[in-house]
C-alpha cells in the first residue's frame, strides 16, 4: 500500500509563471477564487493520474472508491494515511469523511455506505426525540459482523439498539422515522442482491468489449446506479476524497494523501510561491510534473484563438514574438512529459473504463484551465526544478 507507487515523478516539479497583462484589479475574492479553482482541479487531476496508475498496477477496480464529500480545506488530516478498519477509531475516522461509493459494484464497499447511512440518519432521529446517539464505538461490530451474518441482521441490530435506546428514555412504540429509513435500506440491499446477475453480466461484458447491453433500458439504468456513480461523485465534489480497499488486510490507502495531510506533504502538492498584488499581476506556483498535458492544451487554446483572430485580420506582426513564446513553453513541456513516460491513461487495458476516465480527464483539464481564462492570465514561463535545484 505504498503511495510511493501511486506517484508522478517525484523527483521533478514544475514552477509555472503566470501573468495578468492588464492594469484592472482584481478583487480579494477574485484572487481567492483563482487560487482555490485551480488548485482543487489540479488535486482532481493528481487523483486520476493515481487511479490510473493503480489500476494499471493491477488492482482490482471494485477495491477503488469514492466518498461521497469533500475533505475540509481548514482541518489538517495529520493521522490521515492508511485506515485500518480492524480498529472502532480508524472506522470512526472514515465515518465522518464520508460515505463510501466503488468504481465498479463491491458489496463490502456498498455494504459500508449503507451502514454509514442508516447509522447518521438513526442518531439524527434519536437526537432529536432524547438528545442522546448511539455510541460511535458500535460502528465496528457493524463493519466487521462475521461473514455469515447476513446485511439484513446486521441492519435488524441497528435497529434494534436504536429502539432499545429510545425505550430506556420510556419511548417504546414504533417510530416512523426510524422504520422508515430501516426499510429504505432493507430495499437497497435487496435490490443490490436481485441485481447481482446483471450487474455481472455487464461488467463481464464490459471486459469482453461487448456493450451491446447498454443499448436496453435496464442496464442503461444499472450502468448508471452502480458504474457511473463514482465519477458522479467525483465531478460534484469540489475536493473528493479516493482510497484503495484491501480485503486481504481489512484496511485501506488513501490516494493523494500529501494533498489532505498537512504533515505529508511532497513535490506534487500546489504550493503557491507568490501572489503578486501589485497590478500588473504575477503568480508563481510549484506543482508536479502531472499538470503538464493540461498546460500544453491551455497554451494550444491560445495559440489558436490568436491565429483566429489574425485570421480576421484584428492583429498585426507584432504578435509574432507572443507566439514564438508560447510554442517555446510548449516544447519544453513537450520535453517533460516525454521524459516523465506519462502514458497512465492510455495503458488502462479496460477501454469502458479508460474512456470514463479520460473524458473525466479532459473535462478536468478544462476546469484547470478555466480560472486562468477567467481572469486574464497568461503563461509566462515554466522552469523544470528537481530536489536539487
Amino acid at each position: 500500500m505504498s503511495q510511493q507507487k501511486q506517484s508522478t515523478d517525484l523527483d521533478k516539479r514544475i514552477e509555472i509563471i503566470f501573468k495578468r497583462p492588464t492594469e484592472e484589479l482584481l478583487s480579494p475574492w477574485e484572487i481567492s477564487n483563482f487560487i482555490n479553482q485551480f488548485s482543487s482541479n489540479y488535486y482532481k487531476n493528481e487523483l486520476l493520474i493515481s487511479i490510473s496508475k493503480a489500476i494499471n498496477s493491477g488492482t482490482p477496480v471494485e477495491n477503488i472508491f469514492i466518498l461521497d464529500d469533500s475533505f475540509k480545506i481548514n482541518t489538517s488530516y495529520s493521522k490521515l494515511d492508511v485506515i485500518d478498519l480492524n480498529k472502532a477509531s480508524e472506522i470512526l475516522y472514515l465515518y465522518h469523511m464520508g460515505k463510501p461509493v466503488s468504481l465498479f459494484p463491491n458489496r463490502k464497499i456498498y455494504s459500508i455506505n449503507i451502514i454509514f447511512n442508516v447509522f447518521r440518519t438513526f442518531n439524527e432521529i434519536i437526537y432529536k426525540l432524547i438528545h442522546k446517539r448511539i455510541a460511535k464505538k458500535q460502528l465496528h461490530n457493524f463493519i466487521n459482523s462475521p461473514n455469515d451474518k447476513s446485511m439484513l441482521n446486521i441492519l435488524s441490530d441497528l435497529k434494534d439498539l436504536a429502539y432499545n435506546l429510545l425505550s430506556k428514555s420510556n419511548l417504546r412504540e414504533k417510530n416512523n422515522e426510524i422504520e422508515k429509513a430501516y426499510g429504505a435500506a432493507v430495499n437497497r440491499i435487496n435490490k443490490f442482491d436481485d441485481e447481482q446477475i446483471d450487474i455481472d453480466l455487464m461488467q463481464d461484458s464490459f471486459f469482453e468489449k461487448d456493450y451491446a447491453l447498454l443499448k436496453n433500458e435496464k442496464y442503461k439504468n444499472l450502468e448508471s446506479k452502480y458504474f457511473s456513480s463514482f465519477f458522479r461523485e467525483f465531478n460534484n465534489n469540489s475536493r473528493p476524497v479516493v482510497g484503495i480497499y484491501y480485503p486481504e488486510t481489512n484496511k485501506i490507502q488513501i490516494l493523494c494523501v500529501n494533498h489532505i495531510n498537512k504533515t505529508k506533504r511532497d513535490s506534487r502538492f500546489l504550493d503557491l510561491k507568490q501572489f503578486s498584488h501589485n497590478s500588473p499581476y504575477e503568480v508563481i506556483i510549484l506543482v508536479g510534473t502531472g499538470i503538464i498535458l493540461p498546460l500544453m492544451k491551455e497554451i494550444k487554446y491560445h495559440l489558436d484563438e490568436r491565429k483566429l483572430t489574425k485570421q480576421k485580420k484584428e492583429v498585426v506582426s507584432t504578435g509574432i514574438a507572443l507566439d514564438n513564446h508560447l510554442n517555446e513553453i510548449y516544447s519544453e513541456l513537450e520535453t517533460i512529459l516525454l521524459d516523465t513516460n506519462s502514458s497512465d491513461f492510455d495503458n488502462i487495458e479496460l477501454d469502458y473504463l479508460k474512456t470514463k476516465i479520460v473524458e473525466t480527464k479532459n473535462n478536468n483539464d478544462n476546469k484547470i484551465n478555466e480560472p486562468i481564462r477567467k481572469y486574464g492570465f497568461s503563461l509566462s514561463s515554466v522552469v523544470t526544478k528537481t530536489k536539487s535545484s
